[in-house]
C-alpha cells in the first residue's frame, strides 16, 4: 500500500461521518460528557484523523470518534483534524487504536479481530499488530459463538469474559439456560457457574460414552448403584466424628495443646503434620464433590433443555 498524504486542517464537525467499519461501537455517556466539558474549557488537545472523500466532499473518521462525539456534545462547530488523502487507511489502524483503550468491549474486540482475519490476516499477524498474544486473539474470537443475549451481557459487564468463554462452548439452548440462571442469581458465584458450564460439556460426552443413560437402567444396575451409594454415604456419615475431634482441637487454647502434647512422641508438631495432611486431602475431596455437584446440575440442566425442546417441537 502506498503511503497516504496528510494535511493538518480545521474542518466543520458536521462534515465528518463515523466509519461504518469502526470496531468500537459503545461509548460511555458519562465519559463523553466529561470529555465534552473538558473541550469547552481547554479545547481539543489531540486532533482526530479523517479520510477525505472527493465524491461528496465529506470526511470519514479513521481515529478519534470519541473526541468527535464529545465535540458535538460541546456544541463545537469545527475540530482540528489530520486529513488523509489517497489509499484508504486500513482497518488495522482503528483496531490497534481502540484495543489499546480499556473501554472497548470484549465483543467489539472479538468482532474486530475476526474481521481482520476474514480480510486475510493470520492470527499471528493480528496479535503482532495489536500487541496481544495469539491465544488472546483466538479466545476473544471464540466469544462470537455466544448467543446475542450472552454477547450483550458481556458487553454490559454482566457476564465475565472467563465465564462467557466457557459458556460459548455450549449449544445455544444450554447457553440461554445458564445465562438465565446466572441473571437470576441461582449460582453461588462465578466459580460454580464455570464448573457447571464445564460439566455440561463433560456430561454430553459421557452421555455419548454411556455413563448417563437415557433409558431406564436395569434392576441389576439399580441394585449395584444402591450398594455403592450406601457404602459411600456411610463413609461420609463417619466424617461427622472426625469433624467433632477437629472442632475440639480448634477450640482448645494453643498453650494447653502444647502442654498436653509435650509428652507425646513428636509433640504438637506431629499432630500438626497429620492434621494438615487431612486438610489437604479434605480440600481435594471438596473439589471432587464440587465438580460432582456441577455434573449433577449439568445433567439436570441438559435434560430440562431437551424436554423443553421436545415440548416446543410438539406445539
Amino acid at each position: 500500500m502506498s503511503a497516504n498524504k496528510t494535511t493538518h486542517r480545521t474542518i466543520p464537525v458536521d462534515r465528518i461521518d463515523p466509519d461504518p467499519d469502526q470496531p468500537r461501537k459503545r461509548f460511555d455517556p458519562t465519559k463523553l460528557n466529561q470529555l465534552a466539558a473538558s473541550l469547552k474549557t481547554v479545547g481539543l488537545q489531540q486532533p482526530v484523523r479523517v479520510r477525505y472523500r472527493p465524491a461528496d466532499r465529506r470526511y470519514t473518521l479513521i481515529m478519534g470518534e470519541r473526541r468527535w462525539r464529545a465535540a458535538q456534545l460541546a456544541d463545537l462547530t469545527e475540530i482540528d483534524a489530520v486529513v488523509e488523502r489517497g489509499d484508504k487507511a486500513t482497518f488495522v489502524q482503528s483496531v490497534v487504536e481502540n484495543t489499546a483503550r480499556a473501554d472497548m468491549t470484549p465483543i467489539e474486540e472479538a468482532a474486530a479481530f475476526k474481521q481482520l482475519i476474514d480480510d486475510g490476516m493470520t492470527a499471528e499477524e493480528v496479535a503482532e499488530a495489536c500487541a496481544k498474544s495469539v491465544p488472546y486473539i483466538t479466545w476473544r474470537i471464540d466469544l462470537l459463538r455466544l448467543t446475542p443475549a450472552a454477547q450483550e451481557a458481556v458487553s454490559k459487564g454482566h457476564l465475565s469474559v472467563g465465564l462467557a468463554w466457557e459458556i460459548s462452548e455450549l449449544s445455544a439452548d444450554v447457553q440461554s439456560r445458564i445465562l438465565g440462571q446466572w441473571s437470576r442469581g441461582e449460582f453461588t458465584g462465578t466459580r460454580e457457574a464455570v464448573e457447571v458450564a464445564k460439566a455440561c460439556q463433560q456430561v454430553e460426552q459421557q452421555r455419548v460414552e454411556g455413563m448417563f443413560e437415557v433409558d431406564e437402567p436395569s434392576e441389576e444396575a439399580k441394585t449395584e448403584i444402591r450398594r455403592r451409594r450406601d457404602g459411600l454415604t456411610s463413609k461420609f456419615d463417619r466424617l461427622a466424628a472426625a469433624g467433632e475431634i477437629l472442632a475440639e482441637f480448634a477450640a482448645t487454647d494453643p498453650a494447653d495443646l502444647a502442654q498436653l502434647l509435650a509428652g507425646v512422641h513428636g509433640g504438637a508438631s506431629a499432630y500438626q503434620d497429620r492434621t494438615e495432611a487431612l486438610y489437604r486431602v479434605a480440600g481435594k475431596a471438596a473439589t471432587n464433590l464440587r465438580k460432582a455437584a456441577a455434573i449433577a446440575a449439568a445433567a439436570t440442566m441438559l435434560a430440562d433443555t431437551e424436554e423443553d425442546a421436545e415440548v416446543a417441537a410438539e406445539q
